[in-house]
């Protein structure tokens, strides 16, 4: 059964939260299969490998530093939930398509696939029906992705971080319709894609999209086009009343829409350069920095600016913590649609009060239709 590489760091989590209740030293380091642990009690050292399938292994010279890892491994195995606190989600399998019509737009897409970190294996034409078939692999996860003459761009594989990375990266190039977008949020089940499929109206996205523009306000204008479309799907999902196993890919769609336009904003400001995002190491570490120039220079702006960036990165933590998130070390349920809703609305809340601030001080809406 395939699970999550989330699982990894919680498992690996079981083992450091330990060696820190004894004051032991911990070096880990993320390896190609695995987390590798090097820990030493000041004594003797040992090495804990949790791999990407969750199988943990005991390596090193027979010591009593390796017996007592090697008890705490027996221990979790007995009874997981009892060390990681929770269900170990599945994850399940899943299949999104897009109608890519434009030639220009399935080159740049295959071409874009590199850029996944990721190997790929691209067959040219292996039937009459198909332009070219692509496998993608990284780590312990791979995708297929299939385009079609016809047109369409079929998508399989499992509802890991590989297979968002790629809806993404098809999504910001192609721009595809807002249908599109919202079914491959509950892709792992064909009967939730019938129930949507059926509930779907252009006139149910009008509404979608009204809602939005009233909860967030001025900042629906200033947010990047697979943003808005982000936001909507997640309106749009709460309206057709899904009768999901839980309900977190209702909150899905707008937590990955809040991170984008939490980027774009603190691009805007100054704290980051535009393109930081588009590196490999990128993260928000500035935004809790107060040695950062950057960082002290917005604060001196304005008496409040600190007490925002903070809401920001408190923000981002509220926020982001759901699967097929850019963080995928976390997953959080959410059991009833009405928290899901709820959620919802506190993003949308989050967005526009940050964006309002930030707004009055900097033109944030003036910069975008001058770039």
């Amino acid at each position: 059964m395939s699970k999550s590489v989330s699982n990894t760091d919680r498992i690996a989590k079981v083992f450091t939260d330990y060696c820190a209740s004894k004051n032991y030293q911990v070096k880990q380091t993320s390896e190609e299969k695995d987390l590798r642990l090097d820990i030493s009690n000041y004594y003797y050292r040992t090495i804990v490998k949790i791999y990407y399938t969750d199988k943990v292994l005991i390596q090193g010279k027979q010591n009593l530093l390796k017996d007592e890892m090697e008890n705490l491994k027996s221990d979790y195995e007995k009874n997981p939930q009892s060390f990681i606190g929770g269900e170990i989600k599945e994850i399940k399998s899943c299949t999104t398509r897009y109608d890519i019509m434009l030639v220009e737009l399935r080159s740049k897409i295959k071409e874009s696939l590199n850029t996944l970190e990721a190997t790929v294996e691209i067959t040219e034409n292996p039937t009459p029906a198909i332009e070219y078939r692509a496998k993608i692999a990284r780590n312990n996860f791979s995708i297929t992705l299939t385009q079609y003459n016809n047109g369409t761009l079929l998508l399989q594989g499992k509802m890991d971080k590989l297979f968002e990375d790629c809806c993404n990266l098809i999504e910001r190039i192609a721009n595809p319709s807002e249908k599109d977008v919202i079914a491959r949020f509950i892709s792992s089940d064909e009967k939730n894609l019938e129930f949507f499929a059926a509930k779907y109206t252009p006139e149910l996205l009008d509404i979608a999209e009204d809602n939005v523009k009233k909860k967030i306000g001025l900042v629906y204008n200033y947010l990047e086009t697979y943003d808005r479309k982000w936001f909507v799907a997640s309106e749009c999902l709460c309206l057709t009343k899904i009768p999901l196993p839980e309900f977190s890919p209702l909150v899905m769609p707008a937590s990955k829409a809040f991170e984008g336009f939490v980027k774009k904003l603190l691009v805007g400001i100054g704290l980051f350069e535009p393109g930081y995002f588009n590196t490999k190491n990128a993260n928000f570490s500035p935004l809790n920095d107060r040695n950062n120039q950057r960082r002290k220079t917005i604060c001196e702006k304005e008496t409040y600016a600190d007490t925002m960036l903070k809401k920001i990165s408190l923000c981002l933590d509220t926020n982001r913590n759901f699967m097929m998130h850019s963080d995928e070390s976390k997953i959080t349920k959410v059991d009833s649609p009405e928290k899901a809703e709820e959620k919802v609305n506190s993003i949308f809340k989050d967005t526009k009060e940050i964006f309002d601030y930030f707004n009055d001080n900097y033109d944030l809406i003036s910069t975008r239709r001058d770039e």
